[in-house]
């Protein structure tokens, strides 16, 4: 599957959009504290998908 000349054009424009709009949204944080919030979000993530697949087990993440 592949996109058509019009698409790839679509996701590049629609990339830098969400670019812009993330650099406003964060522009309060430092690199590293981007960083940090990444770091932090993947790990919740992760964390809602294990337990997705096995909600009884109440177990954190580490």
């Amino acid at each position: 599957m592949a996109l058509t000349p019009e698409g790839e054009r679509l996701q590049r424009h629609l990339f830098e959009v969400a670019q812009r709009s993330q650099d406003q949204f964060l522009g309060c944080l430092t690199f590293d504290e981007r960083a940090t919030l990444s770091d932090l979000l993947r790990r919740v993530l992760a964390a809602g998908d294990r337990a997705s697949e096995d909600p009884a087990s109440g177990d954190p993440a580490p």
